[in-house]
């Protein structure tokens, strides 16, 4: 069996988020292998952000 697609996330900081490199170089190996990409394109750095300045509140806004 072969792989045939590979998934990425741009989310999920410490954890699985891709940096700007691997994914460029992960993409170029998928087009000459003719693999194709998905990719979660959130941002990592954003959510980090907003999830600690809204950590603490109880309420919707």
């Amino acid at each position: 069996m072969s792989v045939k697609s590979i998934k990425m996330f741009m989310a999920y900081k410490e954890s699985m988020q891709v940096d700007d490199e691997t994914m460029y170089l992960a993409m170029k190996k998928a087009k000459e292998l003719s693999v194709t990409v998905a990719i979660h394109a959130e941002n990592g750095d954003v959510i980090e952000v907003l999830h600690n300045e809204y950590k603490d509140k109880k309420e919707a806004i």
